[in-house]
C-alpha cells in the first residue's frame, strides 16, 4: 500500500526499497510518531518474511494477531492519504 500511495502521489514508479516509513517519507507523506512506530514494527516482520534464514525473530500467535491489527491500521491510514 505504501508503494501504491507513492505512485499515486508522485505519479512515478516507487523506489526500490521495502521500508514503508522511508517510502512514505519519499512520497512526501507526513507521518505521526505513533504511525512511524507501527510501521517500524511491521518492517521487522517484513524483513523476517523476506530473509528468514538471517533472523531469529519469533512471535507468538497473539503477537502475530497484534501485527495483523497494526498492518490493517497502517493500510487504512495510507488509504486515507490518497
Amino acid at each position: 500500500m505504501a508503494k501504491a500511495a507513492y505512485c499515486s502521489l508522485k505519479n512515478d514508479n516507487p523506489p526500490r526499497v521495502h521500508n514503508i516509513v522511508r517510502i512514505c517519507e519519499l512520497a512526501g507523506i507526513v507521518i505521526s510518531q505513533d504511525t512511524k512506530k507501527l510501521m517500524a514494527r511491521i518492517n521487522e516482520l517484513n524483513i523476517e518474511g523476506r530473509y528468514p534464514a538471517t533472523s531469529h525473530f519469533t512471535i507468538s500467535e497473539s503477537e502475530a494477531s497484534e501485527y495483523v491489527k497494526w498492518a490493517n491500521e497502517v493500510m487504512e491510514w495510507l488509504r486515507n492519504q490518497l
